[in-house]
Parts: C-alpha cells; structure tokens; sequence
C-alpha cells in the first residue's frame, strides 16, 4: 500500500526525492531489491538531492542480500567517496566484507565506522562476532562488553551474554 502512494508523488514535488528513498526501502523490506536497486538510480540521477546517501547506502543493502558482494562494496564505497563521514556505509561495507570472510577488509571498515560514530552498537556487535570466528577472545569480549554498554538490555544483549558466558567458559574448562 505504501509503495502505491509513494509512486503517486510526482517529480516536480517538494517531497519526490524522499519518496523516492521511501519507495526504495518498501521494495527492500518486501524483498524486491532489483526494483529498489532502479529506485535508488532513478535517486541518484537527480541533480538537487539531499537524500543521495540514502540511495548508494541501500543499493548496497540491496546487493548484499543479492549475494552480489563486489557490487555491494562498490556501492558503499562510490558513497564513501561522497559522504566519508557516514558510518553506515562503513558498517555496511564490514557486514558484507564479513559474509565473504574476509575478515581483515571488514575489521578495517568497522574501525572506521566507530571512528566516526563510536555509540552505533551494532559496529562493535560485528567487530565481536568477527574476532570470535578468529579465535581471538579478548578483542571478542571488549567488543562485546562496549556493545553491552550500549545496548543492555536489548534481546541481542542478552544473546551476546550467553555467548560471552560459554566463549569464557570454554576457555578456561
């Protein structure tokens, strides 16, 4: 229903460029990234836009959940070229750089993200998770304990708890 009435708001519309960005992340959320992929273009082609972040941050989504992971960091970094002081592209750019396992190019964009935005939970969350597939505990650990003053009380907390519980607990048993 939503999409309906964001393809209703015409280009000469104060509002086009963010419907434009609506209408994109409704095709994303209903799993139809290739529509939400020609949205965000359509963004880009757009001379006055200030929403053009929005647009390179979720064509790269969009490739990532296409299993598309070249694409995906190219999207983020034509971003990051943009916009460098963005987080999200950074986080996103470690997100799909963990899925290929390649771990050194994702521990390098999380740095950078939480140089830039050290209070973004999910950062430090991945960072964890990375170390953990690494066997490293202590970095693991610091980042989880960072995520948990973050976000305490959250389900993901509580998750992060119980792996933190068994990583020490296997460790020292």
């Amino acid at each position: 229903q939503a999409i309906k009435l964001y393809k209703k708001i015409g280009r000469n519309d104060s509002n086009y460029s963010l419907a434009l960005v609506e209408l994109a992340n409704s095709y994303f959320a209903n799993e139809q990234e290739k529509l939400a992929i020609e949205v965000c273009k359509k963004g880009l082609a757009l001379d006055d836009n200030p929403y053009r972040y929005n647009f390179y941050n979720t064509i790269g989504n969009c490739y990532d959940n296409l299993n598309q992971n070249e694409d995906a960091v190219k999207a983020y970094n034509d971003g990051i070229k943009l916009y460098p002081d963005k987080h999200l592209l950074f986080y996103n750019k470690g997100y799909t750089y963990k899925k290929a396992n390649k771990y050194d190019s994702a521990i390098v964009a999380l740095k950078r993200a939480i140089e830039i935005n050290p209070y973004h939970p999910s950062c430090h969350l991945l960072l964890g998770k990375i170390c953990v597939d690494q066997g490293r505990l202590v970095p693991a650990l610091l980042s989880f304990e960072f995520f948990l003053l973050l976000e305490p009380s959250s389900k993901r907390a509580n998750d992060i708890i119980i792996q933190m519980q068994q990583l020490v607990k296997d460790e020292f048993v």
